[in-house]
């Protein structure tokens, strides 16, 4: 085995190594994130939601879709985040 062919081997080895423990690493950090319960918006067939949030608030829309009627409604929930203010001490 020549020296050129023993550091392309090695580079690629560190380089799959570098790219695991970077994979696996970011997926170690949502464990610490405090997931809820998924809540149901619909029961009908929708598609393409989209979320959009400020600072204290947020909506989600979406299409809805009546294959019944053949028609497709545009729909949305909102609500406003209510946080509690802490003084610096």
């Amino acid at each position: 085995m020549n020296k050129c062919s023993a550091d392309k081997k090695l580079f690629f080895l560190v380089f799959i190594f570098l790219f695991a423990v970077a994979f696996f690493r970011i997926n170690l950090y949502a464990e610490q994130y405090y997931w809820e319960n998924p809540e149901r918006l619909t029961t009908g067939d929708c598609r393409f939601p989209q979320a959009v949030s400020n600072e204290n608030s947020y909506a989600i829309f979406w299409q809805e879709i009546d294959t019944k009627k053949s028609e497709v409604y545009l729909n949305y929930k909102a609500a406003k985040e209510e946080r509690k203010a802490s003084k610096a001490k």
